[in-house]
């Protein structure tokens, strides 16, 4: 996907065992010199397992710039750029399970509503109380967040996270 610019609409990704690299620089993204050659003018809806993102730049043109369908999980976003163009919520996560991993991405840009900036991300739900769906595993490495909201990661009381 290197050099590629998506011009409208979100990325949907589906199917199992995917990748999808839109080559990255190796720059770093807390010192913002992490650069991508593949743009997306929108978010993701991942309809998949197994699935690893890297090197891409998302615009986001809505809230809930990382979404799911029933049934996804173990999704890894590596060297990726989220420029939230004033919205809110990063990771909306109903219906993932399964293992998580951010590595060495950026997410910016976040709006200030003050009735909506407290949700930036919650891991494997829609911020309800109860949880319907597990993590084997959580990583967030060498990431750079900039937001006034709150990362949640909730579990099962039967049968907690890994």
């Amino acid at each position: 996907m290197k050099d590629r610019i998506f011009a409208s609409g979100s990325l949907v990704i589906s199917g199992n065992d995917v990748l999808l690299d839109g080559y990255s620089s190796g720059g770093k993204a807390k010192d913002d010199s992490l650069v991508v050659t593949c743009v997306v003018n929108g978010g993701v809806e991942i309809q998949a397992q197994n699935a690893i993102i890297k090197g891409v730049k998302f615009v986001v043109q809505a809230d809930k710039a990382v979404q799911f369908t029933a049934g996804a999980q173990n999704v890894r976003f590596e060297d990726c750029i989220f420029d939230m163009n004033g919205n809110e919520m990063f990771w909306f996560g109903e219906h993932f399970g399964g293992s998580l991993t951010l590595k060495n991405c950026r997410v910016f840009g976040c709006g200030t509503d003050v009735v909506d900036s407290w949700y930036f991300f919650d891991a494997t739900s829609t911020s309800s109380a109860t949880e319907l769906t597990r993590l084997t595993s959580c990583t967030i490495e060498d990431c750079y967040f900039e937001t006034t909201g709150a990362l949640a990661i909730r579990g099962l009381q039967a049968d907690p996270n890994g």
